[in-house]
């Protein structure tokens, strides 16, 4: 699954240059370190072109886009600042959690635009997100199909999370 999120940070660099983020309720603040892309906040959930923050419970839940690692921090946060003592979380268990929100967002682009809008972005991928597209593509049409009621669901024999 590792390179999954390549592929869906540049399609959300894509959906904020859309404005599909503000229509979805996310609020766009300015980056407080002055240096990539706005923060987008909705919720309990911060992106940010560098990575990502998810609030769970009183922890939070930190993806390093450079790193392609998650993290786990404890107490108040600034994102998009990663602090050097954050301890490593094992790729699956973060990407799991944060799973609801990027299958909710896709749905969201998909009743928005259709199947044929990632279809076609995927077209256009930059070189070193064009490696992980096999592994985006399969992600999203299996928990599509097994989420969506109106599709039938994967054989058993497909693991839920390969990791």
């Amino acid at each position: 699954m590792q390179g999954l999120l390549n592929v869906q940070f540049w399609l959300w660099g894509q959906d904020a240059i859309r404005a599909d983020f503000e229509a979805r309720g996310f609020v766009k603040t300015p980056n407080p370190t002055e240096r990539g892309s706005s923060l987008y906040r909705r919720g309990d959930l911060t992106l940010h072109s560098s990575g990502l923050w998810l609030e769970v419970g009183g922890e939070v839940v930190a993806y390093s886009r450079p790193k392609d690692k998650f993290f786990v921090l404890t107490g108040p946060q600034a994102a998009p600042e990663l602090p050097s003592g954050a301890l490593e979380q094992a790729y699956a268990e973060g990407f799991t959690r944060l799973e609801g929100h990027l299958l909710e967002h896709e749905r969201w682009i998909l009743g928005r635009y259709g199947p044929q809008d990632r279809s076609r972005l995927l077209e256009k991928l930059p070189p070193n997100a064009r490696k992980s597209r096999a592994v985006w593509q399969g992600w999203f049409d299996y928990r599509l199909a097994t989420l969506s009621p109106k599709k039938p669901t994967m054989p058993s024999a497909m693991p839920v999370a390969n990791f």
